[in-house]
């Protein structure tokens, strides 16, 4: 049955990688849109960014579960469950009548991203032969990159013609497309081979998960000021921490399994893609609105700028996964490209009021290059260790880790520009910018990057640690 489901890996690989290529194409079509957002709704920069932050927090506190239920009740059904939530969120995305109304489409369509991407790397480590599983998750990262560097362009276009309800249709035909195949291709394939399992479920773990989460998020965004509430914050978000790790000790059938976390290339691979992505999302955040605010772009304009950020992953994201498949080291290959992500953030600190559209396009193309290189391997190098029954789980985990880190980019992006701009300026906020004001908002911009900064090196140090 497995050879037969290789026979026809390149359907299943397709199949997945339009979830992924149509969930990477929402979100980057909306980090283009916030500025507009911002404005059509008249609410505040630590308001907008909600609308990206509940989508991340939601993604991140369901992962584990999806993953688990992937497990028990097959990937495949998890997959096609995941589309039909995403495509529903999107039509209510785009009839929202309030922020609000906005904030609570995202999470229902965050669900449907979740259980796509969850099950969506286990699919194809069982569809796959396994000496070609680094090839395969690099080919996924062209699927990412082109849904990256796509969806700037279409979202600058919409907004120029047609307003920013429009983005959320863009994903709803291909979507029911992909669909009606998976259900025709995909469940029929993985019928004999993922029947239903009887499986304990760790409610008591994911409870803890989900108030582990919402707290932290909770301290990062900004909404508790004085210093004893930010204690407080810190202290609850530890406590959760330590509780759930302890009933994952405990636990017959934990959500995270901590004796394989506990493996260096499990623990390595997880942090270096949180910090990592946390770094990305940082830079995803506060660009638009520098080239917005102080270039003075158009929104067409800004989705061609930002669309050089994805455009260096499709070549450098195959050849990475290629690189891990002929190596198996993860160790030189990832390391190298936090190395160049790190690089390229230093250059874009040096971004001022008078940068070309060239520079800016550039340095982001730079950045792009470093992330694939390092993203393909360092997730093939966790699925081509573990054994088979935590697959499921594991993508999770990987999934998990990854949005935990744009949670917490999306958070440091928005509450570190909010403080540094608040600062520089008495007290203003971005809703009042004047000319006057550019100097402060650069000087934010460099503090807030300088976050980011922080983070890819401490990701390059840890991805050394690797054996």
């Amino acid at each position: 049955m497995v050879k037969e489901l290789h026979k026809s890996r390149w359907l299943f690989f397709f199949l997945v990688a339009s979830g992924v290529f149509l969930s990477t194409l929402d979100s980057s079509m909306v980090n283009v849109a916030l500025p507009e957002i911002m404005r059509y709704f008249v609410v505040s920069l630590n308001e907008v960014k909600l609308v990206v932050l509940v989508y991340l927090m939601v993604i991140t506190v369901s992962l584990v579960f999806w993953g688990k239920i992937a497990d028990r009740f097959g990937k495949g059904r998890v997959y096609v469950l995941g589309m039909v939530f995403f495509l529903i969120g999107a039509l209510a995305c785009s009839a929202s009548v309030s922020l609000n109304d906005l904030i609570l489409a995202r999470c229902f369509q965050a669900l449907g991203a979740s259980m796509m991407m969850s099950s969506g790397p286990a699919l194809l480590k069982i569809t796959s032969p396994s000496e070609h599983l680094g090839r395969t998750l690099g080919l996924v990262g062209i699927a990412t990159s082109c849904g990256l560097m796509i969806g700037p362009v279409v979202s600058g276009y919409i907004l120029s013609h047609l307003g920013w309800r429009s983005i959320f249709l863009v994903s709803v035909v291909p979507g029911v497309a992909i669909l009606a195949l998976s259900l025709l291709y995909l469940l029929p394939g993985l019928a004999k081979l993922e029947e239903k399992k009887k499986a304990m479920f760790d409610w008591t773990g994911g409870c803890l998960w989900i108030l582990l989460v919402g707290a932290y998020a909770v301290m990062l965004n900004g909404i508790v000021t004085s210093t004893m509430g930010i204690l407080a914050w810190v202290a609850v978000v530890f406590i959760l921490l330590v509780l759930f790790y302890r009933v994952e000790q405990r636990s017959k059938a934990p959500i995270l399994p901590i004796i394989e976390v506990k493996k260096r290339y499990y623990w390595v691979g997880a942090s270096t893609a949180a910090l990592a992505f946390a770094a990305l999302f940082i830079v995803l955040i506060t660009l638009p609105f520098y080239l917005d605010y102080v270039l003075q772009y158009p929104v067409d304009r800004i989705g061609l700028v930002m669309m050089a950020l994805p455009v260096s992953l499709v070549v450098m994201a195959p050849c990475a996964g290629w690189l891990f498949d002929r190596t198996g080291s993860a160790r030189i290959i990832s390391t190298f490209g936090l190395a160049l992500s790190t690089f390229a953030l230093l250059l874009l600190m040096q971004l001022d009021h008078s940068t070309s559209f060239t520079s800016v396009a550039w340095r982001l193309t730079l950045l792009g290059a470093g992330q694939s290189i390092f993203l393909s391997p360092n997730s093939a190098s966790v699925l081509s260790q573990v054994d088979e029954k935590y697959a499921g789980i594991t993508s999770g985990i990987l999934a998990t880790a990854r949005n935990f880190g744009m949670l917490t980019g999306t958070a440091l992006a928005g509450a570190g520009f909010t403080f540094f701009y608040s600062k520089f300026t008495a007290g203003q906020t971005l809703q009042v910018f004047q000319p006057e004001m550019l100097n402060a908002f650069l000087k934010a911009q460099h503090h807030t990057l300088a976050i980011a900064l922080m983070l890819l090196l401490t990701a390059v140090v840890i991805s050394a640690l690797r054996s």
